[in-house]
């Protein structure tokens, strides 16, 4: 397995590791003392999904809520239409489809980051660090000391072998300069990300045609509560339209659109027909 994204200050309590086995992807991702084991079967449909050892069925369109053993934390799977596992953890969102794994921060925290995803701290000059926080000189020489090895993986070939000694036994050039400086930036520069983000808000367009309820099967941007608009732009957004004879699913979705919720199975849904909207470019307070 390598290291993907772990924090490193407070207790070691959320990391997120992978594997790649013919040409797939298997996950362990740790969360406040529980595990979560995510692998991909020979069927392209199926996952085996194990929560702290106890096997978790999870169908399409379903979604669970698991409660970790430490710190009354909890953990959110959901499986779409697309077989697309997202699992959401009080740290982040992770986005898998058994060959890509894409990892969002969303917890603001001054806590450092560590892994092959980077450290998060918005700055790309330093993202080749390695796992003892030293400058690595390519980020395949990074990425071998992101390595835990188990008895499943195959061992290093000698060449790499070779390349991780050498970074052992170089000089380690530790970021120090401005570290203090470094930390209330990133800080500030988070913050500006959250107003930013409870400004932008990406959801799903509702038009009602008589009966029928029809949503857009992209997200488009809307601007939060206390929030306005700087510019207008025009977009040609498609939709897609629900049967009018089954108000049970029509009331669904539309519950699921008011609380925000982003719908990738609307993409595989029969296109309607297309709308031109005045959407927002981008959103701020009027103070900023």
């Amino acid at each position: 397995y390598h290291v993907l994204s772990a924090e490193t200050e407070q207790d070691h309590e959320y990391a997120v590791l992978a594997k790649e086995q013919n040409g797939k992807k298997e996950l362990k991702i740790f969360v406040s003392g529980s595990k979560i084991t995510i692998r991909p079967t020979e069927s392209k449909e199926e996952y085996e999904i194990e929560f702290d050892g106890e096997r978790i069925e999870l169908e399409k369109n379903e979604k669970k809520e698991l409660r970790t053993r430490g710190q009354g934390h909890s953990c959110k799977l959901w499986r779409s239409n697309d077989d697309v596992l997202v699992i959401e953890t009080p740290f982040s969102r992770v986005i898998y489809d058994s060959k890509i794994v894409e990892i969002e921060n969303t917890r603001l925290t001054s806590t450092e980051l560590k892994g092959l995803c980077g450290n998060s701290n918005q700055d790309k000059r330093d993202e080749t660090i390695s796992a003892q926080g030293c400058i690595a000189k390519t980020a395949e020489t990074a990425a071998l000391t992101f390595r835990v090895q188990e008895k499943s993986c195959s061992a290093l070939s000698q060449q790499k072998k070779i390349k991780q000694q050498q970074h052992q036994q170089q000089q380690c050039k530790k970021v120090k300069s401005q570290q203090q400086q470094q930390k209330k930036t990133v800080q500030l520069a988070q913050l500006a990300q959250k107003e930013s983000e409870e400004c932008n808000q990406m959801k799903h367009a509702l038009v009602r045609q008589g009966k029928t309820l029809c949503i857009s099967q992209v997200p488009v941007v809307e601007c939060g509560n206390g929030c306005e608009a700087r510019n207008n732009r025009e977009k040609v957004v498609p939709f897609a339209c629900l049967p009018a004879n089954r108000p049970r699913v029509a009331k669904l979705y539309e519950e699921k659109v008011r609380r925000g919720e982003i719908l990738p199975e609307l993409r595989n849904m029969d296109q309607a027909f297309q709308s031109e909207m005045q959407v927002p470019s981008s959103c701020a307070h009027p103070g900023l």
